[in-house]
This record gives structure tokens, C-alpha cells and sequence, in this order.
């Protein structure tokens, strides 16, 4: 039974994450005040960028919950390299907005 809702957690993390990648479900991102229909372009990038990070995050917990004895140094990994994505993805969304000058 445990094993069904670890499962269906991720499942929620995915479906969300392709929700966002389709343009929908915009207006549950914090900060995203241009998020009205019709959705901008840029609404629709912050999407985009944010369901790339459900993914990641549906992906971590897979893999906490199908494979739980994991050494140490492949979480510091995980860590570190989701930590650089983030800031990747960071960086990605103020190079393609509009907020530079």
C-alpha cells in the first residue's frame, strides 16, 4: 500500500510538470504575475522551464523509492547536479525574458 501512494506521488509530480509544459495550470507559479488568458509568451517559458524541474523532481522521487539503498556519494551527486540545473534553468529564463536592458 505504501508503495502505491510513493508511486502516485511522483505521478502527481509528473502530471503537473506536463501540465505546465503545455501552457496550463500557469497561475499556481509563484511570481508569475502575467499568468491571465490569454497567456504570454513569457508565462508560457516560466512554464515550460518549471515543468522541466517537475520532471526532475518526479524523477529524484522514483529513485528514493525503488532504489533506497543508494550510497552516499550518488545523492551528493544528485544533489549537486540538481542544484546546477536549477541554476541553469535560472539563468536560461533571464537570458529569454524580457526583464534584461
Amino acid at each position: 500500500m505504501m508503495q502505491i501512494l510513493q508511486l502516485l506521488g511522483a505521478l502527481i509530480f509528473l502530471l503537473f510538470g506536463l501540465a505546465l509544459r503545455k501552457g496550463k495550470l500557469l497561475f499556481l507559479i509563484a511570481g508569475n504575475n502575467n499568468a491571465r488568458k490569454p497567456y504570454n509568451q513569457q508565462s508560457k517559458l516560466a512554464g515550460r522551464y518549471v515543468g522541466i524541474i517537475m520532471y526532475g523532481a518526479a524523477i529524484a522521487l522514483l529513485l528514493v523509492y525503488l532504489v533506497p539503498n543508494l550510497p552516499d556519494s550518488f545523492w551528493i551527486f544528485i544533489t549537486i547536479f540538481f542544484i546546477l540545473f536549477m541554476i541553469g534553468i535560472t539563468y536560461l529564463f533571464y537570458k529569454n525574458s524580457n526583464l534584461r536592458k
